[in-house]
């Protein structure tokens, strides 16, 4: 029987001779001993068909660069984006499509010129971004500060040269210029190493050349985030005028203020008096407002009363558990008025509390928040009778027409007794109509089976999460 080639001989029944086997194989080895080389597309095709990862569709390669990718694009992570897109066209193309990575743009400025990157890129990255929103981040410093790294938070930046920031070194430009002529921004966020940066960006967003400009990125930003330095010479005329002269665009706020015992150096009762100037025309419009504070005053209390159209709030009280904490003290003109008259926040939706105590958990005596559909409670240093009675007369207070209640979540809290957790569920007269119930890392008085006996009694709803 005559074979064709060394396959035929392995897929036949019939036994081949020893010539037949010997001069088939020699001709595979003669031919793989000099193959033909292969046409790119040849290549990419075989190759296509046979890798998973070059078959992976480029939508979920741009989702596996967002996390590999942290946080916003600066000089630092712009390199691992530049390294992605060097592996192949395919990768190239996706970190290219993936709006999502080029959307948040970090950078540091100093004496008000941007450092290490030029105008052309940031908006080049922005650019990029296509429809979704676009966020900014800024990190404002004196020259004076340049050394010193408690002013610089990112821990990605790059030292710069040291040089003459003026406009014409090559290598920065005026932030302003960005604020004016780049593309439209969705949020700013400061982080400031002196409050006083932040005046001499706006007299140049006022200045005749800057007004000029029409359809500026400055005066279409919706959101602002504030971090203002941990430092004790804080002056309120310079804070004061940074939320006074905000854009009317301005709807959502995040205000992260210094803690008292900086503020103060150590003293915190003299926080009662720190000064806290937002103006009533930029609260009234916020339907989002997020503050973290610590200040022993009432500060946050009388912010409270301008927020008509607040929907999402969050309120962080930071290191507000230290037992000498006195604040919002019940003979205090704000607090009493609050007490008769109650805080009305008719649109609220989203309310966190974070750091409650046995003297702040006196909101729960006069909030009223008829639209609530959301609660979330974090880090409490015990939940007492009292904590009990204020929440209880809080849930009471709703009518059958407001709102339900639909989602709660209960994490960090300290129960005296494995009784409480349950005891302060039932206070919800509509905890069966709850979609999302999230309990974790509550401390108890007793065992964890004792707390789950006593959870089981309770009419809960279907979908209940325990976080370890």
């Amino acid at each position: 029987m005559a074979y064709k080639d060394f396959a035929d001989i392995l897929t036949n029944d019939m036994e081949p001779s020893a010539l037949e086997v010997t001069q088939n194989l020699w001709a595979v080895i003669s031919e793989r001993s000099t193959p033909e080389l292969p046409q790119e597309d040849d290549i990419q095709k075989r190759g296509r068909g046979s890798s998973p990862a070059l078959r992976m569709p480029l939508e979920i390669l741009g989702e596996i660069f967002q996390h590999l990718v942290p946080g916003y694009l600066n000089t630092y992570t712009k390199t691992i984006v530049d390294n992605l897109c060097l592996v192949c066209k395919d990768w190239n193309d996706a970190a290219c499509l993936t709006n999502e990575l080029w959307a948040r743009v970090s950078v540091h400025v100093t004496n008000g010129f941007v450092e290490m990157v030029s105008l052309e890129k940031i908006v080049a990255w922005l650019s990029r971004a296509g429809d979704i929103p676009r966020f900014l981040e800024i990190f404002l410093r004196d020259a004076d500060d340049s050394d010193d790294d408690s002013a610089n938070p990112d821990p990605y930046f790059l030292q710069p040269a040291r040089a003459t920031m003026s406009p014409s070194f090559e290598s920065t430009f005026p932030l302003w210029g960005l604020l004016a002529r780049g593309p439209p921004l969705y949020h700013l966020s400061f982080s400031f190493s002196n409050p006083s940066c932040f005046k001499g960006i706006f007299k140049s967003l006022c200045s005749p050349e800057a007004r000029q400009l029409t359809a500026r990125p400055w005066d279409q930003i919706q959101s602002v985030t504030f971090l203002f330095p941990g430092e004790p010479d804080w002056d309120d005329e310079e804070v004061s005028f940074i939320f006074n002269n905000l854009p009317g665009s301005v709807t959502h706020l995040e205000v992260d203020l210094p803690g008292a015992h900086v503020l103060c150096e150590g003293d915190i009762s003299e926080s009662e008096s720190i000064p806290l100037d937002i103006p009533s025309k930029l609260l009234q419009r916020l339907t989002s407002l997020t503050i973290s504070c610590d200040w022993e005053g009432t500060q946050i209390l009388s912010v409270l009363e301008d927020c008509v159209n607040v929907e999402n709030l969050s309120i962080n009280f930071y290191d507000a558990f230290q037992e000498t904490w006195n604040g919002w003290p019940g003979d205090d003109p704000v607090t009493k008025r609050l007490i008769e008259q109650g805080l009305t926040l008719p649109r609220l939706r989203f309310l966190r509390l974070e750091g409650l105590t046995p003297t702040v958990n006196r909101i729960f005596e006069f909030l009223d928040a008829p639209s609530l559909v959301a609660l979330e409670l974090y880090r409490t240093s015990e939940i007492d009778l009292e904590l009990h009675q204020r929440f209880d007369t809080f849930v009471r207070r709703r009518n059958p027409h407001d709102a339900v209640l639909r989602h709660l979540t209960l994490e960090l809290l300290m129960f005296n007794s494995h009784e409480d957790l349950p005891s302060l569920l039932s206070a919800i007269p509509e905890l069966e109509d709850l979609t999302h119930l999230s309990i974790g890392r509550i401390g108890f008085g007793g065992p964890e089976e004792d707390v789950f006996k006593a959870l089981r009694a309770l009419p809960l709803p279907k979908y209940v999460e325990l976080v370890d």
